[in-house]
């Protein structure tokens, strides 16, 4: 029983470590989009990414080739899903994502995308026919009326021209990003997840290129300052370390409860926005905050509970 919780502990953490890496991303980009244009922005992040990926695989020496821990060769399946997170992961939710940016506040990014947990929970349901006990029911509940609270604070400052757009651009991200965390669990490939993220940063990249080839073309890059080069290495490094966890995080724990943990990045895009950004924190956003937490202590609480079922009626 001890080993069980262990492992769902290392899954957590690395959950939760995931969503901050997001948090990092969306703070980041937040500083690049005035000087980088948004598809040229993405298209070096990912780039950069692929070479972080890459130098990762040497450091922990795992084979670049797509192949299981048993050195068997992936099926054209396996390649094929692998592309499919990708793009739902990067291209489609990044697309929208820094669109919503461009026409909201990097704090509203963090809000919006924490009706994640519904959005994967539904899903889950529907895909991988994962049962949703009361407490994770309740836990999903709380953290949307945390996100709606937040949300409650900034509806003054809406305009149709401004944050509405944004927030359309925001809300229509969450449907790849749930679907890349239903797909990894469906999966439940054996890959190594830094050697999926290589690829994952590649597919990306690949596929972001032609849109931002105008820009490589007519963007004057002496422009850029030395402090510009850093955050575009730490933004393409978060990215590549935000795959490799979710992916490690996602095999030891049910999409439900990973849903859940998608709420940390609305609480540490918050924080940091509010660190880096000078956006401020009022009571509606503390609120909402501390409901989210409620709801992860919920959920988790109630996975262990389940666990404790089951290895009990099996002894």
């Amino acid at each position: 029983m001890r080993k069980s919780h262990h492992i769902s502990a290392v899954g957590m953490t690395e959950l939760s470590l995931a969503q901050i890496a997001v948090s990092l991303n969306i703070v980041i980009s937040k500083f690049l989009l005035p000087s980088i244009p948004l598809l040229l922005l993405i298209d070096l992040r990912y780039i950069i990414a692929t070479i972080i990926a890459i130098t990762f695989c040497f450091i922990a020496k795992s084979p670049i080739r797509i192949s299981t821990p048993s050195h068997k060769s992936a099926t054209n399946k396996d390649i094929a899903i692998i592309c499919v997170q990708a793009l739902c992961a990067g291209f489609l939710f990044n697309l929208l994502m820094l669109h919503g940016l461009n026409h909201s506040k990097a704090i509203n990014a963090g809000v919006i995308l924490s009706i994640l947990p519904a959005a994967i929970a539904l899903l889950s349901f529907i895909f991988l026919k994962e049962h949703l006990n009361k407490a994770i029911m309740i836990a999903i509940v709380l953290a949307i009326i945390g996100a709606v609270i937040v949300n409650v604070g900034e509806l003054s400052s809406f305009s149709l021209d401004h944050s509405i757009m944004g927030t359309l651009f925001l809300t229509a991200s969450v449907i790849p990003e749930a679907l890349f965390t239903v797909i990894a669990k469906w999966h439940n490939c054996t890959i190594r997840p830094v050697t999926m993220t290589v690829y994952a940063t590649a597919i990306n990249a690949i596929a972001f290129t032609p849109l931002a080839i105008p820009y490589w073309l007519k963007f004057d890059f002496s422009s850029l300052t030395f402090f510009h080069g850093l955050l575009l290495v730490i933004y393409a490094f978060t990215s590549s370390i935000m795959f490799i966890l979710w992916y490690r995080g996602i095999k030891k724990v049910s999409a439900n409860i990973a849903g859940l943990f998608t709420t940390v990045m609305p609480i540490s895009t918050v924080i940091l926005s509010f660190i880096f950004l000078k956006e401020n924190i009022d009571i509606f956003q503390f609120s909402g905050m501390v409901i989210i937490i409620v709801s992860i202590i919920i959920g988790t609480q109630a996975q262990h509970k389940k666990k404790d079922m089951v290895i009990l009626n099996t002894e």
